[in-house]
């Protein structure tokens, strides 16, 4: 009986290892999820979309551009670079302030780029 489920496929109740579905017997798997080498029949296909639903996935939120941007944030490096251009201005040293801004900019330009460019693929349907 499969009692929960992790990123590696489900766990039975006999056992704290899971069940890798991948290196199961054909059999053995067909048996587990009540199934056949020819597929489902229409009642049971009919009840298992009435019981779990219709098998899509669900549609991400598409990305916005102050997404994008606010997504900078999260990176440890972005807030270092900050946080180190913070001390040197407030020191009084425009100069390795500048130099810093700059350098965390161009990282910054990078990733930028590519979000963008990931944020078209998936707008377009290819990512």
């Amino acid at each position: 009986m499969i009692v929960a489920g992790s990123r590696r496929g489900p766990v039975t109740d006999d056992s704290a290892k899971p069940n890798l579905y991948w290196s199961q017997p054909l059999d053995n798997l067909l048996a587990t999820l009540h199934s056949a080498s020819d597929g489902l029949s229409m009642a049971d296909a009919r009840q298992r979309l009435a019981q779990f639903g219709p098998n899509l996935l669900r549609a991400r939120e598409k990305a916005t551009a102050l997404g994008l941007l606010l997504n900078q944030f999260k990176s440890p490096i972005i807030l270092i670079l900050l946080f180190a251009t913070a001390v040197s201005a407030v020191l009084g040293d425009w100069v390795d302030a500048l130099i810093i801004l700059a350098s965390g900019d161009s990282a910054a330009k990078r990733r930028l780029a590519y979000l963008a460019k990931t944020a078209r693929k998936r707008s377009s349907g290819s990512g």
